[in-house]
């Protein structure tokens, strides 16, 4: 799904790819496997950067910094809907 959007969107240079819960229950094998999947998407992608500093427990299975970036862009996407011209 990721490389889809990356490819219908060539514009995008950030995405927001986060661990869930899943390193609780994960073993080695299904880690690796994660992160060597990474590791590729990363090299099909040099120009996106991808923010694992987002992935956490703080708030719920994920940060808090997450949590304030995606407010923001709420209200930003809600100031443009009303009419605001950025």
């Amino acid at each position: 799904m990721t490389r889809a959007v990356l490819e219908q969107n060539p514009t995008i240079n950030v995405c927001m790819w986060i661990w869930c819960s899943q390193l609780d229950y994960y073993g080695e094998d299904e880690v690796q496997a994660y992160l060597s999947a990474m590791t590729a998407l990363e090299g099909e992608y040099p120009d996106v950067t991808l923010h694992p500093h987002y992935c956490g427990d703080e708030a719920g299975h994920t940060t808090y910094e997450s949590c304030e970036n995606k407010g923001a862009a709420f209200w930003w996407l809600l100031a443009l809907t009303a009419g605001w011209s950025g």
